[in-house]
């Protein structure tokens, strides 16, 4: 059977029917232009945005004026004050907030055997809560409540060098 393109060409080889078809569809998807592509570009746009920014705004407080850390800054600022804190290595820090308003921070370590694991957390929200009043201000609620450290792992050598 022969069959004939659109440039005039006639073609006998089997499967030319189907390859004609997937060509046509193909031409036909790419000239389709949709009008109402704006409608929902704000749409995509957003939740592309959200997609790659998990990091939420804390809302700071420099006497009169209010100010918002993003929570990934707020983490890596903390992350610096708690590698100071021998014996114990940050696996995950995680914030409570009220909309933009800091309540809280969970932070989960692997800690060092042999250790008093109750000092070591007391250490621990010491310099957290230090580095919080420093970024983030004055009246940052700083509590054993407010602050949990949780102890997820326990090993043999410094947790930081495994």
């Amino acid at each position: 059977m022969a069959m004939s393109h659109d440039d005039g060409v006639t073609s006998n080889e089997p499967g030319t029917a189907e390859m004609t078809a997937v060509q046509v569809a193909s031409l036909s998807l790419r000239e389709h232009v949709d009008d109402r592509w704006v409608e929902i570009s704000d749409s995509i746009l957003s939740r592309v945005l959200s997609a790659t920014r998990p990091s939420l705004p804390v809302r700071g407080d420099a006497g009169i004026e209010s100010f918002h850390v993003s929570e990934s800054v707020l983490r890596a600022y903390l992350l610096d004050a708690t590698d100071a804190v021998a014996g114990a290595a940050v696996q995950a820090i995680s914030f409570q907030t009220r909309g933009t308003e800091y309540a809280g921070v969970a932070i989960v370590i692997a800690a060092q055997h042999g250790l008093p694991l109750l000092h070591l957390a007391d250490e621990l929200r010491q310099v957290v809560s230090r580095r919080l009043v420093e970024v983030l201000g004055e009246r940052v609620p700083v509590t054993v409540s407010t602050m949990r450290v949780h102890v997820d792992d326990v090993t043999r050598e410094d947790p930081k060098l495994g």
